[in-house]
Protein backbone atom coordinates (compact mmCIF):
# COMPACT_ATOMS: atom_id res chain seq x y z
CA UNK A 1 0.00 0.00 0.00
CA UNK A 2 1.26 3.36 -0.90
CA UNK A 3 0.31 6.27 0.35
CA UNK A 4 1.77 8.32 -2.20
CA UNK A 5 -0.13 6.70 -5.17
CA UNK A 6 -3.03 7.07 -4.03
CA UNK A 7 -3.19 10.91 -2.96
CA UNK A 8 -1.75 11.37 -6.82
CA UNK A 9 -4.43 8.94 -7.87
CA UNK A 10 -7.15 11.09 -6.33
CA UNK A 11 -6.08 14.54 -6.89
CA UNK A 12 -6.32 13.96 -10.70
CA UNK A 13 -9.59 12.90 -12.33
CA UNK A 14 -8.50 12.49 -15.46
CA UNK A 15 -9.71 9.37 -17.15
CA UNK A 16 -6.71 9.53 -19.87
CA UNK A 17 -4.29 10.27 -16.71
CA UNK A 18 -5.66 7.99 -14.59
CA UNK A 19 -5.44 5.27 -16.84
CA UNK A 20 -1.90 5.97 -17.95
CA UNK A 21 -0.90 5.81 -14.63
CA UNK A 22 -2.61 2.46 -13.60
CA UNK A 23 -0.70 0.74 -16.66
CA UNK A 24 2.59 2.26 -15.01
CA UNK A 25 1.42 1.09 -11.76
CA UNK A 26 0.80 -2.33 -12.86
CA UNK A 27 4.09 -2.26 -15.04
CA UNK A 28 6.47 -1.36 -11.52
CA UNK A 29 4.38 -4.28 -10.16
CA UNK A 30 5.23 -6.68 -12.89
CA UNK A 31 9.03 -5.21 -12.55
CA UNK A 32 9.36 -5.90 -8.62
CA UNK A 33 7.70 -9.69 -9.01
CA UNK A 34 10.50 -10.25 -11.22
CA UNK A 35 13.05 -8.67 -9.16
CA UNK A 36 11.87 -10.97 -5.97
CA UNK A 37 11.69 -13.53 -8.52
CA UNK A 38 15.38 -13.17 -9.50
CA UNK A 39 16.47 -12.99 -5.87
CA UNK A 40 15.24 -16.13 -4.81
Amino acid sequence: YDEFAESYYYVDNDPEEVSAYKEIEDMLKNIRKKIRKDIK
